[in-house]
């Protein structure tokens, strides 16, 4: 299992999306009641980061089986000084070993699953914004032309 996954793991979910995504948007949300120019506009920022974090997300969730299978320990020491054909003969029964003792493909579904989900309820409300934004227009296009 290399440690590169995992840091960029913990990196990913702790600092960028709990830390600079979720915490500020809670943050955001919270004050919302104000219907403050500046709430919105930080609103607005958080969720415009979300396509970025979402597309760092995915390359996780690509690159788990890869580098978290046990077979990576044949790239390391002690076991990288082995011979390159007993090393290629391991590597796919470790990794077959690993798959079959542990839910890889469900747990990488499960967060491709969830990250969709994130994307469709994005989008949804990336909608109902749009359709906000447009009623209030025509409110003010009515008010302009009456006015």
């Amino acid at each position: 299992m290399t440690a590169d996954w995992q840091t960029r793991r913990s990196e990913l979910n702790h600092l960028r999306l709990r830390n600079l995504f979720l915490n500020a948007l809670a943050a955001a949300v919270a004050r919302i009641s104000e219907r403050n120019d500046a709430v919105n506009i930080g609103i607005a920022d958080r969720l415009s980061r979300w396509p970025a974090l979402a597309a760092d997300f995915r390359h996780l969730i690509r690159d788990f089986e890869l580098e978290m299978s046990p077979a990576t320990a044949l790239l390391r020491s002690p076991l990288s000084d082995l011979s390159v054909g007993w090393r290629d003969q391991a590597r796919p029964v470790i990794h077959g070993l690993w798959k079959a003792r542990y839910p890889v493909g469900e747990w990488t579904a499960g967060a491709k699953a969830a990250l969709e989900n994130a994307r469709a309820r994005e989008l949804e409300s990336s909608r109902e914004r749009r359709a906000q934004e447009l009623e209030l227009l025509r409110l003010q296009t009515h008010v302009l032309m009456k006015g």
